[in-house]
């Protein structure tokens, strides 16, 4: 696979453009595709194509760049070209039908949800984005949309969270442009003598460095050229920071923070987590309101963190691998199913409470972090509950687990919403049936299916798989697979 990567990098859009692209780019190369970057001029993405040996064509400095004929020019010249990304917020209908006619497939990568687009794949990670409300003009375009597709660095893959009970040190990184000195007002504020026993780690944005001659604190740290934060997010207790990418990450590193909105798109991000009461929001950069807020984050930071922990399910480390899965559509014999890992219990807990999983339970109130925890730990000691998982390489797809009864297992499994629609339910119940109940005594009993009237999708499974109908009542059908006659 051939993939052109067509985005910008200016200091007033920022960074997070390039940092997506760059990290879904690395994922796919893994996965074996050609990496191209099309992009304007600028040393951060001629240093970085130079490290990861991608081939990239450099355009003009332009706010409107889309609109630049040179792309097309580039364009023509890659041949056999399988798939552009573009990743710009004014990128339109109008140049991706341009785009189109040199390359097989286009993806849009979308924040405001403000254009029509003229598109093959449409990804937008916003959390409360709705299929119903994107602008599309081709009735065949595949969506991935919301947190499911997140693209986090990848060394975020090795998760290692440790709370300090101390509130020490404190990050405060806004942008990797930074433009308006907004970081400069903050450290103003906190250079004031009260906040000195705290560690302040300062990332700064790009042509910043003269802000460390400003502040020669001893408790002020700063740091330039970071590659990615993962390794200074592990150290810090809270963080302020803006709404973008980055808020994101803190979250997914379980961090209290203050959350800045410095653009448009950071709005809808904000607000989805301030609702569920795992940030706080600073209005603006004035001295009295940064002072208030912080302080009130420093007094509830446990209240906040709890609050993170009940909602880690909403974000995984996995959102480029989803995005990769749809491109290349693997076929069901390059999955496999393996024991579940202790690992795996945030992905169990996001698929019960999965809105869909949770309509079609006996109990469709949402499950508590806390209330899931207990239950992992003891059904994960217990010799009468059997969990597998479905996975395409490290890729979590479904679950499906057996509960031994006093005379029958109940069985029960779930499908990841983004994987939903291509057989994954049949196979993962048809193939497990096969391999597990001849190695347990699964044989010696029989298994029940209690299945929601409304799951047209399991009704259809279990029927097919030769379980019998023993009863029906208004709200669920109980299936039967006979124990097997010795």
């Amino acid at each position: 696979m051939k993939v052109a990567f067509l985005f910008n990098f200016l200091p007033e859009i920022g960074g997070g453009h390039f940092k997506r692209c760059s990290n879904l780019a690395l994922k796919l190369k893994k996965h074996g595709a050609e990496v191209l970057f099309i992009a304007n001029k600028n040393n951060i993405i001629k240093k970085f194509a130079k490290e990861k040996n991608i081939q990239i064509f450099s355009l003009e400095n332009k706010k409107n760049y889309l609109k630049n004929k040179e792309i097309i020019a580039v364009l023509r010249k890659i041949e056999n070209l399988d798939l552009v990304i573009i990743d710009d917020y004014k990128s339109s209908n109008r140049e991706e039908k341009l785009f189109s006619k040199h390359s097989k497939k286009i993806l849009v990568i979308d924040d405001l949800n403000k254009n029509k687009h003229y598109c093959d794949y449409y990804l937008n990670y916003s959390p409360s984005i709705k299929k119903e409300n994107v602008k599309l003009i081709k009735n065949n375009t595949i969506t991935y949309l919301g947190l499911d597709y997140f693209i986090l660095d990848d060394v975020y893959k090795t998760k290692e969270i440790k709370i300090n009970k101390n509130i020490k040190n404190i990050l405060i990184f806004l942008s990797y442009t930074d433009h308006r000195n907004l970081t400069g007002k903050l450290l103003k504020i906190f250079s004031q003598k009260k906040f000195d026993k705290y560690q302040f780690h300062i990332v700064l944005g790009i042509n910043k460095e003269n802000l460390f001659n400003n502040y020669k604190k001893k408790n002020f740290k700063f740091y330039y050229g970071v590659k990615n934060l993962y390794d200074l997010l592990k150290k810090m207790d809270l963080a302020l920071g803006s709404g973008g990418t980055n808020l994101w990450e803190r979250f997914f590193m379980q961090i209290p923070s203050i959350a800045f909105q410095i653009a448009k798109n950071q709005k809808n991000n904000i607000d989805f987590l301030l609702k569920r009461k795992c940030i706080l929001k600073s209005k603006n950069f004035k001295k009295k309101n940064v002072e208030d807020i912080f302080d009130k984050l420093l007094k509830n930071k446990n209240f906040y963190l709890n609050n993170i922990k009940e909602n880690q399910y909403l974000l995984d480390k996995f959102g480029s691998d989803r995005i990769i899965f749809g491109l290349t559509n693997p076929s069901l014999n390059k999955l496999r199913i393996e024991n579940f890992n202790p690992i795996d219990k945030n992905f169990l807990f996001k698929l019960a409470n999965d809105e869909l999983n949770r309509k079609f339970s006996f109990n469709p109130k949402k499950i508590k972090y806390s209330d899931h925890l207990e239950w992992f730990k003891k059904r994960s000691k217990s010799k009468e509950t059997k969990i597998f998982l479905l996975k395409y390489k490290n890729l979590q797809l479904g679950q499906i687990r057996f509960e031994k009864k006093r005379n029958f297992f109940e069985i029960d499994y779930s499908i990841d919403k983004p994987f939903r629609g291509f057989g994954m339910g049949n196979y993962i119940v048809n193939t497990t049936l096969l391999n597990v109940r001849k190695k347990l005594d699964f044989k010696k009993k029989d298994i029940v299916a209690y299945v929601n009237n409304s799951n047209i999708a399991s009704y259809k499974i279990f029927k097919n798989l030769n379980f019998k109908i023993e009863f029906v009542n208004k709200d669920f059908t109980k299936f039967v697979l006979p124990k097997i006659k010795l």
